[in-house]
């Protein structure tokens, strides 16, 4: 084979690219694809792709988000042979809907993966307690008047020793298994003392987990609960099924890493 063949192969070869973005939420439903709505980030981003590329696009996500809710930090991979990486990416801004935003594409490896390689990744919650137009869009408004937060705290550090989070978890039977590793919990008021800052950060997540939590640490503020009915749920003890979790608006997938970025 001549080496002028070679040079093509090599040139028409695709190549996988991570590419780094960030998304409001709002009116989507959700990142993944699905088959019952086009209203879906991963679709929007596939189909603008598509458009550029003149070629059919199919990406994989770093996790799946919930209808409503946002990522300051989202990664997906797509491969292709990207001749001039700024020229896509500003295309692809151009296109895209303004609530979402592409800040980096990034060649990887060949074996690269935005999902399964994903060492860790952190959820950023925002609550708040009293009205508030300019933050409701990026913050759940619960209208709360006395909450106890050393209560809630202590949850929290029950949290950081627990491995099986079956009772935190949506949709435990479609799971392989429902082990969590918490490498760091935080409940903390903001500078200006108007919003509640859940930050919690694992090895994985499951299902609607994080809205679980926040939606149980906030029963237990109330006192709507106790910290003895927490400790039952830790240890799987769940008797109803979970039919109320926390609101969408406050929650952002807020950190990604890997081993290899």
């Amino acid at each position: 084979m001549s080496q002028e063949v070679e040079l093509n192969k090599e040139a028409n070869k695709l190549r996988r690219n991570f590419l780094h973005l960030s998304f409001d939420g709002t009116g989507f439903s959700g990142w993944q694809r699905q088959v019952n709505s086009d209203h879906c980030i991963q679709t929007v981003i596939e189909e603008n792709l598509t458009k550029i590329l003149k070629e059919k696009i199919y990406t994989t996500g770093c996790g799946r988000t919930d209808a409503g809710v946002h990522a300051s930090q989202f990664y997906l991979h797509f491969d292709y042979n990207i001749m001039d990486i700024e020229d896509l990416k500003t295309k692809l801004n151009y296109s895209l809907p303004d609530q979402i935003t592409i800040h980096e594409i990034i060649p990887v490896h060949e074996n690269a993966h935005a999902r399964f390689d994903a060492r860790e990744r952190e959820y950023t919650f925002y609550l708040h307690f009293e009205r508030d137009p300019f933050i409701s869009r990026f913050s759940s408004y619960y209208p709360i008047a006395i909450i106890d937060f050393d209560i809630m705290n202590q949850a929290c550090e029950l949290l950081l020793k627990t491995k099986d989070f079956v009772s935190f978890c949506k949709t435990p039977q479609r799971m392989n298994h429902t082990l969590c590793e918490i490498l760091s919990i935080s409940l903390e008021l903001s500078e200006n003392k108007r919003q509640l800052i859940f930050k919690i950060r694992a090895n994985r997540f499951l299902k609607s987990m994080v809205r679980i939590i926040m939606h149980e640490l906030l029963e237990l503020g109330q006192k709507k609960s106790t910290l003895e009915s927490f400790k039952e749920l830790i240890e799987g003890k769940r008797t109803k099924q979970i039919d109320k979790i926390a609101y969408p608006q406050g929650l952002f997938l807020s950190n990604v890493k890997y081993d290899y970025l």
